[in-house]
This record gives structure tokens, C-alpha cells and sequence, in this order.
């Protein structure tokens, strides 16, 4: 067993640095000097090794002092990050103030065109299909605020009606058009788009190919 001293090297170990040295290097402590043994609350040492615990716990006491300066902000930095922190926030603010901004687009009367179509095929054959009729389009798209003028015609040989539900009720007959010597009947539908959303029209007799939609976008 290798022969041990008080370690009364000086400068002589305070109770502050035995608690420092126990708890930042007790591990690495037993791993490397392997003799060190505490006798009665001093610390004790094989002669060879008693000059080494010294330096090391110089080197601990430097450590101590790199960490803490690392993470000390100098004003330098301070100062950078306020700047890079108050551009992003007037990114942010300017972004949303150019949003709520923005103004809404100018609302205007828009006379829009519809024909009832027959397709020609025999609708007994398709699967889910009560016949063979559909609507010129299927997607009527305006701005909330517009106010919207379908002229609806019906050049086909069967009744067609142009039919909405809340919040833009319709419901109108357009009778048909049995020879080519008859007259192509035709109706008017105004609606105020003053709610956005999307909303469904169809014919009563023919649903469901001949529906669409109408856009309120807004």
C-alpha cells in the first residue's frame, strides 16, 4: 500500500475547494490518482501526487472561470441581438398591418350567361343518372358585394329550373323548347352576394348532372 501524507501543500486546501474538487472531479479523481483517500475530514494523498492535486485544482479553478466568462454577454452582443430581434418584429407587425390593408375589390354588377345543355346520350345506360342535361357551367365565381345577373336559357326540349337554397333563395321555371320553330325561353336571376361562401344550384328535374356552384369569395 503506497505510503500517505497529510496534504498540507501549500497553499493548504479550504473547505470551499475540498467541496469544489469532490464535486467537479471525484470521478475523474479516483480514475486517474487512484491513492487519494480522505482520513478524518483531510484530505490525504501519496507523496508523488500531492504537487498534482494542487495543479489540478488550479486547473479546475481556470475552468470555472472560462465557463462563466463564455457565457457572459458582452454589450457588443447585447446590442446585436436587440437590433436582430427589432427587425424581425417589424417584419412581422409590417406584414400584418399590410394585410389588414388591404382593401376589398370594388363591387360591380356582373351579367353572367347560363344555357341548359343536353348532352345526347342515353342516360338509362350511366349508372346514377336520372338524364343526360347539365348546365352550361358549373362554377359561377363573383366578390361578396357584387351583384350578380344569371340569364338563364333553355334551348333544350325538356322544363329546366334554376333553384338555390338560403341565403340566396331561387327558385325558377324556365319552360322548353319542343321544336326549332319555338321560341328558346329564357329567365333572369339577380342575386346580391353579400355573404362569401359556396353555394349549390341545380335543376329540380335533373339533379344530380345538372348542378354547379356558386363562389362568393370575399
Amino acid at each position: 500500500m503506497p505510503q500517505t501524507v497529510r496534504l498540507n501543500c501549500s497553499p493548504p486546501f479550504s473547505k470551499t475547494a475540498r467541496v469544489s474538487l469532490a464535486r467537479l472531479w471525484n470521478p475523474l479523481q479516483v480514475a486517474i490518482f487512484n491513492a487519494t483517500i480522505i482520513v478524518g475530514g483531510q484530505w490525504t494523498a501519496a507523496p508523488s501526487r500531492c504537487s498534482k492535486l494542487l495543479q489540478v485544482s488550479k486547473l479546475l479553478k481556470a475552468s470555472a472561470l472560462n465557463i462563466q466568462t463564455m457565457v457572459t454577454w458582452s454589450p457588443r452582443n447585447t446590442i446585436i441581438v436587440a437590433v436582430l430581434l427589432s427587425a424581425v418584429v417589424g417584419s412581422v407587425t409590417g406584414l400584418g398591418a399590410s394585410y389588414l390593408a388591404r382593401s376589398s375589390p370594388t363591387a360591380q354588377t356582373r351579367n353572367f350567361y347560363l344555357f341548359a345543355v343536353d348532352q345526347s346520350f342515353n342516360s338509362s345506360l350511366a349508372t346514377g343518372l336520372k338524364a343526360d342535361y347539365d348546365f352550361s357551367a358549373s362554377v359561377i365565381t363573383v366578390n361578396k358585394g357584387d351583384t350578380l345577373v344569371i340569364h338563364f336559357y333553355n334551348p333544350t326540349d325538356q322544363n329546366h329550373t334554376f333553384t338555390m337554397v338560403a341565403p340566396y333563395p331561387n327558385d325558377v321555371f324556365v319552360a322548353a323548347h319542343p321544336t326549332d320553330q319555338s321560341p328558346v325561353h329564357n329567365a333572369t336571376i339577380t342575386v346580391n352576394a353579400n355573404q362569401a361562401g359556396i353555394f349549390p344550384f341545380y335543376c329540380r328535374f335533373h339533379t344530380p348532372s345538372m348542378s354547379g356552384s356558386l363562389v362568393v369569395q370575399g
